[in-house]
């Protein structure tokens, strides 16, 4: 019997094909093979390339990934990572792009682009994850004016009206704004040191002011101060109301005050203008309430709305650096509601809100539009203008943040992705690209009647392509207020006879600010007349190589004044350019004519030792006068 169980596997059998007699295979017929119809190739897939569905325009931040610009274009990372290979580019997925980049990608794909700073893309996500909706908030107003003529008795008597209505036990702590409840609504005042740091903010970017209050004294008149508080309200695009100050005092003339606003373009309602006047007595506390009722009223034609119900964002109005407390900034809300612990982003700087203290010194918990508040929590003093911003995802803020400390100090060493302002230089160019048609300007001059001539100089400039517009005409040197209002407008700064300090040169320097100072007016419409017609000379930067001090005055026959001098740094060479520093005070720049050691004409001097040096076109020269040395390069 067979044994139990599987049967064994038999293992490879081999299948044989029948054979011919002879044990060959019978080969096919040839007529059977023809007989057979060839099979034709399959036929091959069309591939169907479907145009890509981009949006027309996008918005990202000033510092996005590859993944997020994937993301905003609607494409897959992968196609964007081929064309960023394509286009010689080097990213990954996680990698922060340059900015200039992602426009070239953008061009390329034919899609509108929007960089907005990160507080911004912050600020609109929110407003539209939220849906939150718009309603009416206070003004926020600048009082302005000259000196003495009552602006501070003013600010005064209105706090005073709200100190007495506030609670028992609170602190009156001076901030830079606070807040005044009247019977029409609430205000805010931003209590600024002057116009100078208004325009600081509006330099900045910053629109905080909503309404200028110009205090002007009915016995005193329209003075310089109030002629540059006009100008940089203008400049700033702000709404004014002019209070007629003092008008109880002996020797007040209201219609004079009129006159003189008239010759300075502001009239006034009761003479046929726009522009709203009240006649008050600060310190007798006379006609203020029809003051506040202009207020709200102006306030109310602005309509002037606020988001009351997102993440708080504001505006630094001042900071200071306590030495216990640390970094501290006065902050305005413009929008939505803050609270203790709260992290927000500020300039090139993270932090977490640790204490809140409101106009009277109170310790809050939380705060919303419109509270001026004081804020402890930043890593650095924050500047003022800065953008706050409270922000939900910190990781995000985090790299925006160490991407802006590393450009910031790129841009220390090198001009860095600023935007190149109006100069004499530019000027034809711009007006023939189209991209002004006002050349704004500011005049400082030695005394009233250059300053007039000058004036009508410049009018006389005037083109049908381009118009010069005085944005401010004053006597004097040069002041950081001058900077300004220049940096604010894009103006350029052109001195007669006056002198510019070196903390104000190196002020304007930073502002990209170009100050021309001439004592000659033909000098200054020679040049005048070449930038417009394009055909003033290249620009130049200075490299300072040394600074030279001026120990003896020297009178030598058939030669003339003498400098008797010692190198106190660097070098000076015989080829190179000059400024006369006086006081600080620049009193003339020029060219050497002659570099003498002991009786030889040499090419160099260098630091420790003394030397001979005549001034070419200049021997006004004074023992303890400072040259600053420096040569010069073509921008390219």
């Amino acid at each position: 019997a067979p044994p139990a169980g599987p049967r064994p596997f038999p293992g490879p059998q081999r299948i044989f094909r029948p054979t011919s007699q002879h044990g060959r295979r019978p080969p096919y017929h040839q007529s059977q093979r023809r007989s057979e119809p060839r099979q034709a190739p399959p036929p091959k897939k069309e591939i169907i390339v479907e145009p890509l569905s981009l949006p027309a325009k996008i918005q990202i931040t000033d510092f996005c990934t590859v993944k997020e610009l994937a993301e905003k274009l609607t494409i897959k990372l992968k196609l964007l990572e081929d064309k960023i290979a394509q286009m010689k580019m080097n990213y990954m997925g996680n990698q922060i792009m340059e900015s200039a980049d992602i426009e070239k990608l953008c061009a390329d794909f034919g899609v509108a682009l929007e960089i907005l700073p990160y507080e911004d893309f912050v600020f609109q996500t929110q407003v539209a994850k939220s849906g939150a909706k718009l309603t009416t908030r206070p003004p926020v107003v600048t009082v302005m004016g000259h000196v003495d003529h009552g602006k501070t008795t003013l600010l005064d008597t209105l706090r005073k009206t709200r100190v007495a209505e506030k609670e028992a036990g609170g602190i009156t702590q001076k901030i830079g704004a606070y807040k005044l409840r009247t019977p029409e609504g609430t205000i805010v005042f931003v209590d600024t040191p002057g116009h100078e740091a208004f325009t600081n903010l509006r330099a900045r970017g910053a629109k905080v002011t909503d309404l200028v209050i110009l205090v002007v004294a009915a016995n005193d008149g329209v003075q310089p101060q109030t002629i540059e508080a006009i100008h940089h309200a203008q400049a700033a695009g702000v709404p004014m109301i002019v209070a007629i100050n003092k008008i109880d005092i002996q020797g007040a003339d209201i219609e004079k005050i009129k006159q003189d606003l008239n010759k300075n373009n502001i009239l006034v309602e009761s003479w046929g203008g726009k522009v709203v006047s009240v006649e008050i007595s600060a310190k007798n506390n006379i006609n203020l309430d029809t003051l506040l009722e202009m207020i709200q009223l102006t306030a109310q034609i602005q309509e002037l709305q606020a988001f009351p119900h997102i993440p708080a964002r504001g505006t630094i109005i001042e900071s200071r650096l306590d030495p216990q407390l640390g970094p501290i900034g006065t902050v305005l809300i413009q929008h939505g509601q803050l609270k203790k612990g709260d992290y927000f982003i500020c300039g090139h700087s993270l932090g977490k809100i640790k204490s809140i203290y409101d106009d009277n010194g109170n310790m809050l918990n939380s705060a919303q539009v419109p509270d001026p508040i004081e804020i402890m929590g930043f890593e650095d003093v924050p500047q003022a203008g800065d953008i706050f911003q409270i922000v939900d995802d910190l990781e995000k803020a985090k790299k925006i943040i160490e991407m802006r400390q590393i450009n910031q100090k790129a841009s220390q060493n090198k001009d860095f992705l600023v935007e190149k302002k109006l100069s004499l230089q530019n000027l034809f160019q711009m007006v023939e690209l189209e991209k002004i048609q006002t050349f704004p300007v500011i005049v400082k001059a030695d005394n009233f009647g250059s300053a007039e001539v000058l004036g009508q100089v410049l009018d006389r400039l005037s083109q049908e392509k381009l118009k010069i517009e005085i944005m401010h005409s004053g006597l004097g040197n040069i002041n950081e207020g001058d900077i300004l209002l220049a940096s604010t407008a894009g103006a350029v700064i052109l001195g007669f006879n006056v002198k510019a300090p070196q903390k104000i040169l190196s002020m304007a320097k930073m502002e990209k600010v170009e100050i021309r100072l001439y004592s000659v007016i033909y000098h200054l419409v020679e040049e005048i007349e070449k930038a417009v017609k394009g055909k003033i000379g290249p620009q130049y930067q200075e490299s300072l190589i040394g600074k030279v001090e001026i120990l003896q005055k020297f009178k030598i026959s058939k030669v003339g004044i003498v400098a008797g001098c010692v190198v106190r740094e660097g070098k000076v060479t015989r080829k190179s350019k000059l400024k006369i520093m006086r006081e600080s005070d620049l009193v003339f720049e020029g060219e050497i004519e002659s570099l003498k050691r002991i009786k030889d004409e040499v090419s160099e001097v260098r630091a420790g030792t003394e030397c001979g040096i005549r001034i070419k076109n200049f021997s006004n020269i004074e023992p303890g006068d400072i040259l600053e040395i420096y040569e010069t390069s073509i921008i390219p």
